[in-house]
């Protein structure tokens, strides 16, 4: 492997009994790359953290991703996953 993190951290994925319909004959991609992730990270002994979207979210707002110059113009996915990160780094680590 190129990398070797120390941790990854990403957004788990739950389907609400509100979006139930929404997920009707989906094959659920997400759901599928979040196995993936988890293979790779237990194959290669890497320590996974994964995080409620409001867990972090909830916590790192977009106003303070700007504060921190971390926010990116247009990327939604791209900033919640550095809101996911930043929370780990300031309330996740042993």
């Amino acid at each position: 492997l190129v990398w070797k993190p120390d941790v990854v951290v990403y957004e788990d994925y739950k389907i609400y009994p509100n979006k139930l319909k929404v997920h009707s004959f989906s094959e659920i991609p997400t759901i599928k790359t979040i196995g993936i992730i988890e293979y790779h990270c237990k194959k290669h002994g890497f320590k996974v953290v994964k995080q409620l979207a409001n867990t972090a979210k909830g916590f790192c707002t977009d106003d303070k991703l700007k504060d921190w110059k971390f926010y990116q113009k247009g990327k939604r996915h791209g900033n919640d996953s550095v809101k996911h990160v930043c929370y780990y780094l300031l309330f996740g680590k042993e």
